[in-house]
C-alpha cells in the first residue's frame, strides 16, 4: 500500500528502520542486551530517518500516508519476527501459510476500502487476466520461495539480526527504482540509504571482528 502513495526509496528507508524496532522489541520482551553494535544500529537508523525526513522541521516524521504505511510495515515485520522467534515450536510452513493468508485478507480489505474512497478503480476482467499472465509465474518462482525463506529465518534468529540479513534489498530496491521507476535519488535519499545500510551492517561486522580477534 505504501508504494501507491510514496516513492520506492522512501518506502525502503522507512521499512529498513526495522532492525532498530527489532532490537528494541528484543530488549523489552526477550531481555536481549543492547550491545555496542546494536546501539550503533539504533543511532544510525534514526540518523538515516532524520536525514531523509527531518528537512525544515528538524523532526524526522513521515510526510504522507504512504510514508506512514511504510514505517508501520517495518514495525509490524519486526513484531512478527519476534512472535515467530517466541513460538519456535510452530513450523515455518505454518507461519508461511499464515503470512500469505493474513496478507491476502489485508490486501483485499485495503482494496475494497480504497475503491470505496475513490482512490482506486476496480479492474476489469481483461485487466485481471493480463496481469495474471506475469503475476502468477513471478509469484510462484520468486515471491513464494522468498517469503517462506523470510519466515523461516526469524524462527532461528533475533528479530533485529533477521532484519539485518535483508539489507541487500536496500541496494537492489534503490537501483531498480532508479532504472525502472525513473525515480531520481537526491542527496538526502542517498545519504539516508547509506546510513540505513551502515546500521544494518554494524552488528554483524562487530560480531565478525570479535570472532576474528579470538581466532
Amino acid at each position: 500500500i505504501a508504494f501507491l502513495y510514496t516513492d520506492v526509496v522512501r518506502v525502503i528507508v522507512l521499512f529498513y528502520a526495522m532492525p532498530a524496532w527489532g532490537f528494541l522489541l528484543g530488549w523489552i520482551v526477550l531481555r536481549d542486551p543492547i550491545t555496542p553494535g546494536r546501539g550503533a544500529t539504533l543511532v544510525l537508523s534514526f540518523l538515516g530517518l532524520y536525514v531523509v525526513f527531518g528537512r525544515e522541521t528538524g523532526i524526522p516524521l513521515p510526510e504522507n500516508k504512504g510514508d506512514w504505511f511504510a514505517l508501520l510495515s517495518g514495525f509490524i515485520w519486526a513484531l512478527s519476527a519476534l512472535l515467530i522467534l517466541i513460538h519456535r515450536q510452530v513450523g515455518f510452513v505454518v507461519h508461511g501459510v499464515n503470512f500469505f493468508g493474513s496478507a491476502a485478507v489485508t490486501c483485499l480489505l485495503a482494496a475494497v476500502f480504497m475503491t470505496a474512497q475513490g482512490n482506486l478503480t476496480a479492474p476489469t476482467s481483461g485487466q485481471i487476466w493480463d496481469a495474471m499472465i506475469w503475476v502468477l509465474p513471478a509469484s510462484i518462482l520468486l515471491t513464494l520461495p522468498a517469503c517462506f525463506a523470510a519466515v523461516f529465518a526469524p524462527t532461528r534468529l533475533n528479530p533485529g539480526v533477521a532484519g539485518l540479513l535483508f539489507m541487500v534489498e536496500v541496494v537492489v530496491g534503490a537501483i531498480t527504482a532508479a532504472i525502472w521507476a525513473n525515480e531520481v535519488l537526491g542527496a538526502r535519499e542517498i545519504i539516508g540509504l547509506i546510513l540505513i545500510m551502515m546500521a544494518g551492517l554494524m552488528d554483524p561486522l562487530i560480531v565478525l571482528l570479535k570472532k576474528g580477534a579470538r581466532a
